[in-house]
């Protein structure tokens, strides 16, 4: 026998999962948003990080998936917070933003040796989300696009809540950075 002669598997439904599947890719994206942090801020070890949720659904998801995400994040993050709907940001963390469901926040308010550069490069952020945000909306309003099938819609207003998730929290970072700018002067 040799498996050059085996029958190709066939595909079978039962092994799918599609929400299982689902919530570990949030998951996935909460540590690839660590590891990006990490990296645009020079964090090499002992980080302090929050993953925010928007949702009770999305921080009982992340809850579950913590000690994976934290394994995945890297060793430069040395501690991973959950953050419930209703907290609020901790005070000097740098913004990641995963999707419409969760925010990966890194503290980094006393590693910041530039705060002015800092500000200039998440206002840019801010503008690209605010320009991304008009032409979704252009996007979705173009005619005949009421004529599009669920699943196209569905994937455009998830664009669109990204988006603005997005912008939300570049302008909740902004907030954060010029409380430390102030706290300087």
């Amino acid at each position: 026998p040799t498996i050059m002669l085996a029958a190709y598997p066939e595909y079978d439904s039962r092994l799918d999962f599609p929400s299982d599947a689902q919530d570990y890719e949030l998951g996935l994206k909460c540590a690839q948003g660590l590891r990006s942090l990490a990296v645009e801020y020079n964090v090499k070890t002992g980080g302090k990080a929050f993953i925010q949720s928007s949702t009770q659904a999305s921080f009982d998801n992340i809850q579950k998936q913590m000690t994976t995400i934290k394994t995945l994040g890297g060793k430069a993050i040395a501690e991973v917070e959950s953050l419930s709907p209703d907290q609020g940001v901790p005070r000097g963390c740098a913004v990641y933003v995963v999707s419409a469901d969760a925010t990966v926040l890194l503290q980094v308010g006393d590693r910041i040796a530039d705060i002015d550069a800092e500000i200039k490069k998440i206002s840019t952020k801010l503008q690209k989300s605010t320009v991304a945000i008009q032409k979704q909306r252009e996007t979705m309003t173009r005619e005949g696009f009421e004529k599009a099938s669920d699943v196209v819609r569905a994937t455009e207003e998830k664009k669109l809540a990204d988006y603005e998730a997005a912008k939300g929290n570049y302008e909740k970072t902004l907030e954060e950075f010029n409380k430390l700018k102030l706290g300087d002067a």
